[in-house]
């Protein structure tokens, strides 16, 4: 029988540290499953575009509130000031986004973020920036014409720093605690991919919070198996 207890104490820490484990997202990000309404309140700035996000419940490790966003697909078209009410949040390590929305170079992207929140790029504007995500995103035309479409003057040189430095260091960048993550606004085909600038920091689930129970369970039954013995023994 307390054998029998044991293992059941050993199988309950198993699936506690399992469950901690994402169907897609490395991550681990728990985003809304339902649709949230995305805004452009404006351009420019700290980012090429700032985005506020709503009608999502409290919970999630993305909030209500105002974020830096960027675009990833200069082919398509969003307006502002419009109420976007059906987008889907994903992060942009979640293998689950629609293929019209994949991009293959999130890590490079992520990684340009970062280094430019970090101060690494010191003189480079948002069009500097903007501009050396869109070399990494799929497009129909070279990035010059998007640059001369949004009517920028950009310093070619730090333009280019900012992607030989993505082609280098880049690559399987994966951010860390406190690190910026790029959380993908889809609001559907044919309406233009934004991404927005979320801090990570996650609010543990249950399957984390679980891990440390599930394992404070499995000493307590080994220490109860144990005391058993001892007792029968006597």
């Amino acid at each position: 029988m307390r054998k029998g207890l044991y293992i059941s104490f050993i199988a309950l820490a198993v699936l506690a540290l399992t469950g901690t484990a994402s169907a897609y997202d490395p991550l681990g990000l728990n985003l809304p499953d339902d649709p949230v309404t995305l805004r452009i309140t404006s351009l420019g700035g700290d980012a090429y575009i700032n985005v506020q996000l709503s009608n999502i419940d409290a919970g999630y490790d993305i909030e209500n509130g105002e974020y830096p966003g960027w675009c990833v697909d200069a082919d398509d078209v969003i307006y502002y000031p419009v109420n976007y009410n059906s987008c889907t949040l994903f992060s942009s390590y979640d293998d689950a986004v629609p293929n019209y929305v994949a991009v293959d170079d999130w890590d490079r992207i992520n990684y340009i973020v970062n280094q430019f929140r970090d101060g690494e790029y010191p003189d480079a504007t948002y069009q500097e920036i903007q501009a050396a995500i869109w070399y990494f995103t799929p497009r129909d035309h070279e990035v010059s014409q998007y640059v001369a479409d949004a009517g920028w003057t950009i310093n070619e040189g730090i333009y280019q720093d900012i992607v030989d430095d993505a082609d280098t260091n880049g690559d399987g960048f994966f951010p860390g605690y406190n690190d910026v993550v790029g959380i993908v606004c889809d609001n559907g085909q044919c309406v233009q991919v934004v991404f927005v600038e979320l801090i990570f920091t996650p609010v543990p689930e249950f399957p984390v919070l679980a891990v440390p129970v599930g394992l404070l369970v499995g000493m307590v039954g080994v220490v109860a198996m144990v005391k058993g013995r001892e007792s029968g023994q006597s």
